[in-house]
């Protein structure tokens, strides 16, 4: 079990350090002002290092100072999604409900992964393409979107999009059909030697 796994490190932390309940609890907050900082001045270095020395205490992060590290490790798009990222939100998983949020991060990783595949079967597998908070909504779906028309994948793109579109809770924008009739028109599909069928 991964929280007794936790409290027997957290445990061992403690008595190695000697800590007082006051000492931890301070230490808590420290990481969580770590995060609040980093957040603030979009930095995400000094909260890679403050995450993993986090985990190695063993202990257990708030549901919001674990968002803030995900929100934060989510704004550096230059990276291929760091390790770090990863872990956050395998650690946000197994202590926390699943919220559309945390869906949407981890499709956003699965797509910076380039696996499209595995995150339209996240979505399939949230019951049948529910989310815990009722149908997963466009921004759920949209990075999945979004990366096979820029792949050129329209027949992906064509069949997401009438998933989408079937979705009660799916409320298609402007920019979505642009998107999507962009693809379409970069790879000739308006031609009159192409035709949509």
């Amino acid at each position: 079990d991964f929280r007794a796994h936790m409290d027997d490190r957290r445990e061992a932390f403690l008595e190695v350090m000697n800590f007082t309940k006051k000492q931890k609890e301070y230490m808590e907050r420290c990481f969580a002002y770590v995060g609040d900082r980093c957040a603030k001045t979009k930095q995400t270095i000094p909260l890679e290092m403050a995450w993993f020395k986090w985990r190695s205490t063993g202990l257990l992060p708030s549901e919001r100072g674990v968002s803030t590290y995900m929100y934060v490790l989510g704004l550096d798009k230059e990276q291929d999604q760091s390790d770090c990222f990863s872990d956050v939100l395998l650690l946000h998983g197994l202590l926390f409900p699943p919220n559309e949020k945390i869906i949407t991060l981890r499709i956003q990783l699965l797509i910076s992964q380039n696996n499209p595949l595995a995150a339209e079967e996240l979505i399939n597998s949230l019951s049948n393409g529910k989310s815990i908070d009722g149908d997963s909504k466009l921004r759920t779906y949209l990075p999945i979107l979004a990366h096979y028309c820029e792949t050129g994948n329209v027949s992906s793109a064509l069949r997401l999009f009438g998933q989408m579109r079937a979705s009660e809770k799916v409320y298609l924008d402007a920019g979505s059909y642009a998107m999507v009739l962009r693809s379409l028109a970069s790879r000739g599909f308006f031609t009159s030697d192409r035709p949509i069928d």
